[in-house]
């Protein structure tokens, strides 16, 4: 199996398990009636759980606005970046036919969590971590971890063993 294969797989399992992370932290949100509270605080956009109302009526207002789309859409573009360079490393690195080991999960759960930490870093807000919970976070990351994981072993399950050896079944 080739190198160029197992990359693509990696990048594209790790796109999964930043959107699981992602998509866990909004209904995480939802549930504390507070959508989007986790992105604001951590692209450093408002401060507070919950942000401030943006006045969209002025110049200054909407200026404001974009401003913090633009902190939350590099937030989420860095997010994504390093959580498909996790999984591009975690494919060259392990063989995902073999079984699943809850070791495995720890170390991914471990990278994933090196990841969303660094993207937090990042975007400067490592203190806002403290408004949306070290708890959430780790469960979060650990589902993101399942996630690229699953992914991984599922792809990996229907790959042919030597390169070129499914045609040769045909």
């Amino acid at each position: 199996m080739g190198i160029r294969r197992r990359a693509i797989w990696g990048a594209e399992a790790g796109a999964i398990a930043a959107f699981t992370l992602e998509l866990s932290f909004f209904v995480l949100d939802l549930v504390r009636l507070e959508p989007l509270a986790t992105p604001v605080v951590l692209s450093g956009v408002l401060p507070g759980p919950g942000g401030v109302a943006i006045d969209l009526t002025s110049l200054s207002g909407v200026v404001d606005g974009i401003w913090a789309g633009y902190q939350i859409g590099l937030l989420t573009a860095v997010h994504f970046l390093a959580f498909g360079l996790v999984g591009v490393a975690v494919s060259l690195m392990f063989d995902w036919r073999q079984p699943f080991e809850a070791k495995r999960l720890l170390a991914l759960a471990t990278l994933c969590s090196l990841a969303f930490f660094g993207t937090v870093a990042i975007s400067g807000s490592l203190v806002a971590l403290d408004a949306v919970g070290l708890f959430p976070v780790l469960a979060t990351n650990v589902l993101a971890a399942a996630a690229l994981g699953g992914s991984l072993r599922m792809v990996w399950s229907d790959a042919p063993l030597v390169e070129g050896a499914s045609e040769a079944l045909s």
